[in-house]
Parts: C-alpha cells; structure tokens; sequence
C-alpha cells in the first residue's frame, strides 16, 4: 500500500491478490496482524544532511530567502530539532558554491548572498528551478545496463543485479537463457546458453521488504497445521506435500535443504526480513565452510 493515504491517523485500504502459494501466507499473516493491532512501529530518525539541502534550494527556487527565518523553520521539523546553526551555515554554503571541493567550477554556484543585506541568498540563475522540477526528490534510480548479444540490444537490466554475476554465469533475460561474459561501461556482453542452471534478474522495486512482525507471523502460522485445511485447496495440498517430503519449520526454527542439480543446490528459508536474510544467508555459509 506503501503511503496511500499520506496520513498517519486514517486507516489504508488495499486489496490483496498474492501471485504464488507463499504470497498468499504472507498475505493470510498480514491480515492477522492487523486484526490484532500488531503493526510495524515507526522509528524516528535525525533527518538527513541531502533533504535539508534540498529544501534550502527549492526554498531558491520559490524566490529569495532570509537565512535565519529559514533555519527557524526546519528546526520546528522533528528530525531536525538537533540541527545547529554550524551545519545549516555549511549546507548554504555548499550549494552557493559546491563546497572546497566543487567551488571552482561556475556550475555549482547555485545561490549567492544580496551585498545589501547578506543574511538574504537568491537563485543564480531562473533556469535552475526548470532542471529542480524535473529532477527532485530524493530517491535514487539503480543504475540500468544495455544488454547486448553480439550486436543486437536485448533491453536494459540493473547493474546491481549483474555485479553479482561472474564470467560463464547464465542467467534468463527476454526469454533466452544467456551466459555473462563481460561488462564494459554501460554495456553487458552476452551470449547464448544452453545451461539448466540459471539466475533470474532481480529489481529493485520487487524487493518488498519483510518485516520482523510479519515473518514472525508467518512462521506461526506455518506452525499451525490445524489451521491449514481452513485454506484453499492448493495451498493445504502444497504444505502438506511439504511437510511429507520435507519439513515445515517450527515458529523458532529455519530450514535448510540441499539436493544435487548438476551441482549441489542449497536452499535456506530463514522467513527473516529481506537484509537480515542476505547477512545471516552470508553468516551461515561462511560457518557451514
């Protein structure tokens, strides 16, 4: 649901469709925590450095400002109640000049002092509000890669995907199942592959973070097989087939599977959040060599 209704105090409504088995406990837990008032706690934070930046510009932008009655205003914002004057006097300074390391070049000299009163900073220039308007916000796009086979462009892929990838690795992209050769630039080469084994690109925006509410959640409902035949049929069939042939961890355990596949192929579902995954993924590799 993400901010759908951009108010902490009114309640989000979304409809839940899960596209595989697993989403469909994940949504089953999630819907129970709810029920329960169990929800993800807010943490607050001291804001960031780059987001008082870019209010200072924008501020620019609308027209000319008065440095203290500005300061004023953003320490009323919780996150940055603790910002002293030394800090915000630093971040004006960066963008009227690009800081000691950029101040040399016109480019990033954005603002400039008024000689009559030097508390008031107006905008350079007005053709820098068209380029903040196209560009503000403060999330940050992955970086895309062209894909190329031989010659031809397949499409774009992100690089955090191919970083992970190692010379002879396939992979499956625009319905063909290539092998990594290399990378040069902005530019990934490939070839064809007839490998059985091959990694699926992964995108950012498909990492949905799990939180530790609801992993625990899910892990207790995996726990409850008395409750399962309450699901669809598929889904009592599925853990069921799993608990026959495997195992369904309990709520304080994860699971560890290895069959060979050409090579040995290793499995572990811990149902922790997504970065705690990846680090105790790393963690238990590294004791199990």
């Amino acid at each position: 649901m993400g901010r759908s209704n951009h108010n902490l105090n009114t309640p989000s409504k979304a409809i839940l469709v899960p596209t595989n088995r697993f989403e469909f406990i994940e949504a089953k837990a999630a819907i129970e925590e709810i029920k329960k008032n169990n929800l993800d706690k807010i943490d607050l934070k001291e804001g960031s450095f780059d987001v008082v930046a870019q209010h200072i510009f924008a501020t620019a932008c609308a027209g000319q400002f008065d440095v203290n009655d500005l300061y004023v205003e953003i320490i009323k914002a919780y996150p940055y109640k603790n910002l002293n004057f030394s800090d915000f006097k630093k971040l004006i300074n960066l963008i009227q000049d690009g800081g000691y390391v950029l101040k040399n070049y016109d480019q990033f000299k954005r603002i400039f002092q008024l000689r009559e009163n030097k508390n008031i900073y107006k905008l350079v220039n007005r053709r820098e509000t068209r380029k903040y308007r196209m560009n503000v916000g403060t999330i940050i796009e992955n970086p895309m890669l062209k894909i190329k086979l031989g010659t031809k462009t397949l499409g774009n892929i992100e690089e955090v995907f191919i970083q992970n990838l190692s010379q002879g690795d396939s992979f499956i992209f625009a319905g063909r199942v290539l092998e990594f050769q290399s990378m040069k630039n902005n530019l990934v080469q490939v070839k064809r592959s007839k490998s059985l084994i091959s990694k699926i690109p992964s995108y950012s925006g498909g990492r949905m973070p799990l939180s530790t509410n609801l992993a625990n959640s899910v892990r207790a409902l995996l726990a409850k097989s008395n409750m399962w035949d309450l699901y669809p049929a598929q889904i009592t069939e599925w853990l069921k087939r799993q608990k026959e042939i495997s195992k369904i961890p309990k709520k304080d355990e994860f699971l560890v599977e290895q069959f060979p596949r050409k090579k040995n192929v290793l499995y572990r579902y811990l149902y922790f959040c997504r970065m705690a995954c990846q680090s105790n993924t790393r963690l238990f590799i590294a004791k199990r060599l």
